[in-house]
């Protein structure tokens, strides 16, 4: 059984994100926004003659919800009102929540690939 793990390790790095969100999404268009740190945010969204439209509404309502729990955390880590566990756990369930509501709303699911 160990003479495979080397194997296995190798075939799982072969798989990119990209190939792993493309298997599970083949049907949704890709769409990429700037996002507030300049970096590229990607949604894959369902089809529709409205996927761009509803990809750009996915991606302000995004970076509306993000930026606000951005700033709530600068705030508190300023002030010294929060533990950085109290922080890391905000931002994490409200980016977790906010990419479900995303989905539900416009149908686009923000992914981690370029």
């Amino acid at each position: 059984m160990t003479r495979f793990v080397p194997l296995i390790a190798l075939l799982l790095a072969a798989c990119s994100t990209d190939a792993i969100v493309n298997t599970a999404y083949p049907d949704r268009a890709r769409f990429g926004f700037a996002n507030a740190s300049g970096d590229q945010s990607t949604y894959l969204c369902a089809p529709g003659a409205d996927a761009k439209a509803r990809a750009t509404q996915a991606h302000r309502y995004t970076e509306a919800r993000l930026g606000k729990v951005a700033d709530w955390a600068a705030n508190h880590i300023v002030n010294g009102t929060a533990t950085s566990t109290q922080i890391s756990r905000r931002i994490n369930a409200e980016a977790e929540a906010t990419v479900k509501e995303t989905e539900k709303r416009y149908q686009c699911l923000l992914i981690d690939a370029e």
